[in-house]
């Protein structure tokens, strides 16, 4: 596995961990806070022959961090032109909580940039009580955030220790690169994302999609699996017992087998 940066020619830059040659690779998105690291586990199960573009989204890690403009209309657009410059279409998106709306997205704005959809632990919306309640904790942060904060936010989504290859020590300091104006703002475009009262049109989205859940999910509960299975043509749904929202640290390599069988692969 190789870490590496790719500067944009409009002053962006992205982290990015890569895995083989890079051809048709799985691109993998992840969730609030997060950074590439969070396909680690999974990274590390994946067979010879299989490329994974992990990517660390604007505002997290070691990506650029602008002042402002965090929606999940720009991440999908940052993803879209960093595999525009590494030549990439037509590939499996994977997103993570956050991740999925952007890897949504994408599928709606850019149908021919993706093969198929892994969404774990996602949803129609990020406008849920239970997103909103952090929003007067992540208001008041300042530099530098403190670390008790992010562990305990990390801990907190997670119903199990962590599998092969991940572990919330290293989670926590890949989420301390944020800065604390990120930790507000990213929160907002992600519950900003939807109205938790629309009704919203995904038949845009006509790729394979296949939907994964854990049942000790506390962020994004049962029934909005059930919605989003719905709204998603023939999307398929696999749940996990006793698992939590960080289902890919949890099962990192249960979750990684699953995806090459649902690839093909």
């Amino acid at each position: 596995m190789k870490l590496k940066q790719l500067d944009l020619s409009d002053g962006r830059s992205f982290e990015y961990a890569l895995i083989g040659d890079g051809t048709n690779p799985i691109v993998m998105l992840h969730g609030y806070g997060d950074s590439w690291y969070s396909f680690n586990g999974m990274i590390d199960a994946a067979p010879d022959g299989v490329s994974v573009v992990s990517l660390t989204q604007r505002g997290h890690g070691n990506s650029h961090k602008p002042e402002d403009d965090y929606s999940i209309g720009t991440y999908a657009q940052d993803a879209i032109d960093v595999m525009d410059a590494l030549g990439i279409s037509d590939v499996p998106i994977v997103g993570h909580s956050m991740g999925t709306f952007i890897a949504q997205e994408i599928a709606m704005r850019d149908p021919a940039k993706v093969s198929h959809l892994c969404l774990i632990g996602s949803a129609t919306t990020g406008d849920n009580a239970v997103l909103r309640s952090l929003t007067p904790e992540t208001e008041v942060l300042t530099d530098p955030v403190h670390r008790e904060f992010v562990h305990e936010f990390q801990a907190g989504t997670c119903a199990n220790p962590l599998g092969p290859g991940m572990t919330l020590e290293r989670i926590v300091d890949e989420s301390m690169l944020l800065p604390a104006r990120v930790w507000h703002m990213a929160l907002m475009g992600l519950i900003d994302y939807r109205d938790a009262d629309a009704d919203p049109d995904l038949s845009a989205i006509i790729c394979p999609t296949l939907i994964m859940w854990g049942d000790k999910d506390e962020i994004f509960l049962e029934h909005e699996q059930t919605k989003l299975q719905v709204k998603i043509k023939g999307a398929k749904r696999s749940d996990y017992k006793d698992v939590g929202h960080g289902l890919h640290w949890e099962k990192p390599q249960e979750a990684m087998a699953e995806l090459l069988g649902f690839l093909g692969r």
